[in-house]
């Protein structure tokens, strides 16, 4: 049916050349899609698509793609996403992903391990964050065994929760009643003072704590112990989101910071953000194996090859076989790389943190507690218009050149900040140099 000839082989391996040299962050214009043709144009087409396709994307493989917490995947993993389609193995069955469900269930194990989960822990992954916190949170509110427990759950969280918090609430019919704001500082870490008045004050039948290891704006790191002693002492479910800060965990000198979150009954945790893997990789893992068989796991009846399937928990039926090109680049990098990689940026950010100290028309707002620096230009505080036009030109500039491109963002008191995400670790002073030179134009 279909078949590859040296010709697209050679097309694909130059596009991705492309794709990993340095060039503009932002098309100067975005092509017209073609429209939907009756006829098809053949795989002779497929290096005219392909190039259109790449000129129309946003490239974030520069050092100074510094705008989110999105980052160039590593060749290897992009290569593998590529052998994992091909092959389009379905997890949902063993016997259609039979080696992709044995590298899920070590991945999960050694994942598990990693944060300070016991060896009975257990886990699910799942296509992207979002969806690892809904199941996370239908666990937490009883999942399958016990849906009619909802009415008595408490939510406690604080603004700084990313919306796939808020919005997993809205899926599973809790109301704006059940979803308690617990005070935070300027940076989002929970009050833990408040928690416990919080908790007292809104007694509940299945409390639920919500704590964020590296939240989405500032990164910022919540004091994950005394968290968890505070849901202990009422009986609450402790989830914590580090879809982002989890990469900690393959850090040899920086996996202390990650201090508590072992202690949590859920957690959810994003290759995709810090691992250098394409999305959607993402996993939910549970601290008791029993809780997460009891509450997530489905018969599976269409299948009677008499093993257990990897689609039996969760919500997800058929996927991608993620885990297999996570595994695969775990394999090429290794796990002292990848940490290496993670403290660069760690390290870097803080040198970031320090140039802007010294910057005239700039200040940093926070000390980092990860790879993400939220910034202000002091003479355009107040002044949004100001702040927007200086970041429009900044984009533009990145339409036609290799520039640092930095995210205009909006803090939970409605203050505007310009914000830096450090992901690459090969970024470095010289990107920081030109940062604040376009910041302070």
């Amino acid at each position: 049916m279909h078949s590859l000839d040296n010709e697209i082989t050679q097309a694909l391996e130059a596009l991705l050349r492309q794709v990993y040299q340095p060039r503009r962050a932002f098309p100067d214009a975005v092509p017209e899609p073609l429209p939907v043709p009756e006829e098809g144009l053949g795989m002779g087409a497929l290096a005219s698509l392909w190039d259109t396709v790449a000129r129309g994307a946003t490239h974030l493989g520069g050092t100074g793609m510094m705008g989110h917490m999105d980052t160039v995947t590593h060749p290897a993993a992009a290569l593998t996403d590529a052998v994992v389609s091909a092959l389009d193995n379905n997890p949902l069955f063993r016997e259609l992903a039979p080696f992709a469900s044995a590298v899920e269930e070590l991945l999960i194990a050694d994942c598990a391990q990693r944060i300070g989960f016991p060896p009975e822990a257990a886990g699910v992954f799942t296509s992207g964050g979002s969806i690892a916190n809904l199941t996370a949170l239908f666990a937490a509110c009883g999942g399958y065994a016990d849906p009619e427990a909802r009415p008595g759950v408490r939510i406690f969280c604080t603004a700084a929760v990313h919306n796939s918090i808020t919005r997993a609430a809205a899926v599973l019919g809790l109301g704006k009643k059940q979803i308690v704001l617990v005070a935070h500082d300027r940076q989002g870490r929970m009050d833990v003072d408040a928690l416990r008045d919080a908790l007292r004050a809104h007694p509940s039948e299945r409390p639920i704590v919500v704590a964020i290891c590296g939240n989405t704006l500032f990164g910022a790191l919540d004091d994950l112990p005394a968290i968890a002693r505070e849901a202990r002492a009422v009986g609450a479910w402790l989830h914590v989101d580090a879809v982002y800060g989890g990469a900690l965990a393959f850090s040899a000198a920086a996996k202390r910071r990650l201090q508590g979150l072992g202690e949590a009954d859920s957690v959810i945790f994003g290759p995709q953000k810090w691992l250098y893997v394409p999305r959607l990789s993402a996993m939910a893992l549970f601290r008791d194996r029993r809780i997460f068989d009891r509450v997530l796991k489905n018969t599976m009846p269409y299948s009677a090859m008499g093993e257990e399937h990897r689609g039996a928990w969760g919500l997800q039926g058929s996927r991608r076989a993620d885990a297999v090109t996570l595994w695969v680049t775990l394999q090429v990098v290794g796990t002292r790389q990848m940490g290496a990689w993670i403290d660069a940026t760690l390290e870097a950010a803080q040198e970031l943190n320090r140039m802007l100290h010294r910057a005239n028309r700039l200040r940093p707002v926070h000390q980092p507690d990860l790879s993400i620096q939220v910034f202000q230009r002091t003479d355009f505080i107040g002044r949004e218009k100001a702040l927007e036009a200086l970041h429009a030109s900044v984009t533009q500039t990145n339409t036609h050149e290799v520039a640092p491109w930095f995210s205009l963002s909006r803090s939970w008191d409605g203050t505007l900040y310009l914000r830096a995400v450090i992901l690459n670790p090969e970024t470095g002073e010289d990107d920081f140099r030109q940062l604040i030179e376009l910041a302070s134009a």
